[in-house]
């Protein structure tokens, strides 16, 4: 006679058997009608056209409405206040934490019950395991990625994450000259090759030189004496992060006067990855351009202009339109140049950016952050457009009409950041150059094996 336990263990067995292989047949026929793609934790089923990859499900948790929750709370971990954002707060009635420093009051803060926080940090910041899974909860917006600031933040990471990226390719920065020609000091190959650079350009009377942790202008310094520069790196490599980029000369100028242009970007989401684009600024020195002039005439940082004292916001920031007006009646053979040319050239080093840093940014550790970016370039008289700098925690600018610009900007934002996870597949069908409010669409991530053919080298390039 069979042992009970036999039997049960032969039927176990038999019905294990017997389920794996209804499994496997199951998967085979329902693989023969259609293909499953998971972009990390978005779920596409996929007709196996690369042209309309529509997603049917999304399986991050959604955001409910913020007026399901008993209070909106803003807090600032480990970053100066902001006054827009303070405005902007308060304009919604929303609470506003002061400025938390440790680890204790951010988790007391995020424990409240039926509270949904707005976390104002930093992208370093989320590179700590403890905070990075604190701040991971659907009742969280977090105003950072994970390692953005490699290619958006410290000088001397966006110049190498640029690097790595174009070398892809078979291509470099100083071929593309859609940045100035730039060497790592403290690395000894790139030094020896400023001053090779240096002696075989010997046209080229002033560097720029920045520390790579710098903000609002601080560690930046133009250097013409090529004595001086010899002696601060009198031996390769430096013993500090530094970087020594080629000045640009003859540059446009407005009624005599430098400017840069600060372009804004977001990426909205990392499941997948979306850009957009928000229209941006001018920002203008105060002082008439004479090339032997300090800081305050080469510097357009607005920290550098607004000791200046006759420093006017109406008069330093500039708004596209006022560029394109001022370039109709002083250069009238450049008609629609901001949107013909600049903008779309604009557009398309951001995207580039992004896409250099995407292996970078570890978006499935923060599934509600998202990224302000803050992109300044500069024009020279052969209307040639320079990429100078990526920031990543830009200033919010305050103070004439650029304070209702920066007010709108930062409302559509939030609503943008919030939106997309309360309603997904909205944003996931909304076709590329769409409007979502202020913000425009310019890219999305592609979903696996449907990749678009794209080549940094080619896209880079400029005709002028």
């Amino acid at each position: 006679m069979k042992s009970p336990f036999l039997a049960l263990r032969n039927a176990i067995i038999l019905y294990s058997i017997g389920f794996t292989v209804s499994a496997i047949l199951f998967i085979v026929h329902y693989s023969s009608r259609e293909h499953i793609h998971t972009l990390r934790h978005m779920s596409y089923v996929y007709s196996g056209k690369c042209d309309d990859p529509y997603p049917l499900s999304y399986t991050m948790s959604l955001y409910k409405p913020l007026d399901e929750y008993k209070r909106v709370q803003f807090i600032f971990y480990k970053k100066t206040k902001m006054a827009i954002a303070v405005d902007i707060c308060q304009r919604n009635g929303w609470t506003l934490r002061k400025t938390i420093h440790t680890r204790e009051e951010l988790k007391s803060q995020l424990q409240r019950k039926n509270v949904f926080s707005i976390v104002f940090t930093s992208s370093k910041e989320l590179s700590n395991p403890y905070i990075n899974k604190l701040l991971n909860r659907t009742n969280v917006l977090v105003s950072a990625l994970p390692n953005a600031y490699l290619f958006s933040g410290a000088k001397r990471e966006q110049h190498i994450t640029f690097q790595r990226y174009l070398k892809r390719y078979d291509c470099s920065i100083h071929e593309l000259k859609f940045m100035p020609v730039s060497f790592l000091m403290d690395f000894a190959q790139e030094c020896k090759a400023f001053f090779k650079y240096m002696r075989l350009n010997r046209d080229l009377s002033e560097w720029v030189l920045k520390k790579s942790q710098g903000y609002g202008g601080d560690g930046v310094t133009i250097m013409s004496n090529k004595t001086a520069i010899k002696r601060m790196f009198n031996s390769c490599p430096s013993h500090g992060q530094y970087i020594m980029q080629e000045y640009i000369r003859d540059i446009i100028l407005l009624n005599g006067r430098k400017f840069d242009i600060r372009a804004l970007f977001i990426i909205a989401n990392s499941r997948p990855y979306m850009l957009f684009y928000h229209e941006g600024y001018l920002r203008v020195v105060m002082k008439q351009f004479y090339e032997s002039g300090g800081r305050e005439v080469h510097l357009t940082n607005t920290h550098v202009q607004s000791q200046e004292p006759n420093f006017d916001p109406n008069d330093h920031f500039w708004s596209f339109k006022k560029l394109q007006s001022y370039l109709d009646v002083h250069y009238p053979e450049n008609d629609e140049y901001v949107l013909s040319h600049l903008i779309p050239y604009i557009k398309k080093v951001a995207k580039f950016i992004v896409k250099s840093g995407i292996g970078l940014m570890n978006g499935d550790d923060i599934i509600n952050g998202f990224q302000l970016l803050g992109l300044d370039f500069m024009i020279s008289n052969d209307w040639h457009i320079w990429f100078i700098e990526a920031n990543n925690y830009p200033l919010w600018p305050k103070g004439g009409w650029i304070t209702q610009f920066s007010t709108k900007m930062g409302e559509d934002l939030f609503d943008l950041a919030i939106s997309i996870r309360q309603r997904p597949e909205e944003f996931l069908r909304m076709h590329i150059y769409k409007m979502y409010k202020s913000w425009q669409l310019i890219w999305r991530e592609d979903p696996p094996n449907c990749e678009e053919d794209y080549n940094p080298c080619n896209s880079l390039q400029q005709s002028n």
